[in-house]
């Protein structure tokens, strides 16, 4: 068994996450850039691959056609369906959305198993760490949604000399700000 405390878990995690997160951004850029989802994917494996071919000094097949044919499929309905899915999403809606709906993912398989598969259920303790998590991620999808309404109402609004603009004023006096 391998050591896990000290602290290189924990970075190692954080740098997951980090580049996991960016993953969202950047493909969104390179939507609106004008590349398709389709090529977005491709290049995404592409890199992967090679990056996989240079660490990776044993040999890449696996031990037999079986194992290499359930792999492809694996594959494919694992991953290239669901970066093909996650980038058209990325076309339609925001970053943040996305991520929401992504994030939910394992709430929502984790409900289906308990019930469709009796023998495995969730505990109350992953329920509610669950749902903790899935609210958070709402969370920040609102105070990122509330944050673009502010700035918009800020766009050709005057400031006075205490720094406040007159928009911000009408936004926290419960006016409308168009």
């Amino acid at each position: 068994m391998k050591n896990t405390k000290g602290i290189l878990p924990w970075i190692a995690a954080i740098f997951v996450v980090a580049v996991w997160g960016e993953t969202f951004i950047s493909s969104k850029v390179l939507l609106n850039a004008g590349l398709s989802p389709a090529d977005i994917f491709f290049y995404r494996f592409f890199l992967a691959y090679i990056f996989l071919w240079a660490f990776s000094h044993k040999r890449l097949l696996a031990a037999s056609f079986k194992d290499e044919f359930l792999t492809f499929i694996l594959g494919i309905f694992g991953g290239s369906l669901y970066f093909l899915a996650e980038n058209s999403a990325l076309k339609y809606s925001t970053a943040s959305n996305v991520a929401i709906l992504v994030g939910s993912a394992p709430l929502v398989t984790a409900l289906l198993v308990a019930v469709f598969n009796r023998s495995e259920r969730m505990n109350g303790r992953q329920l509610t760490g669950s749902a903790v998590v899935h609210w958070r991620d709402c969370c920040v999808d609102y105070d990122a949604w509330c944050w673009r309404y502010f700035r918009r109402s800020l766009r050709g609004a005057s400031v006075d000399s205490r720094g406040t603009s007159s928009a911000a004023k009408r936004t926290c006096r419960g006016g409308r700000v168009s």
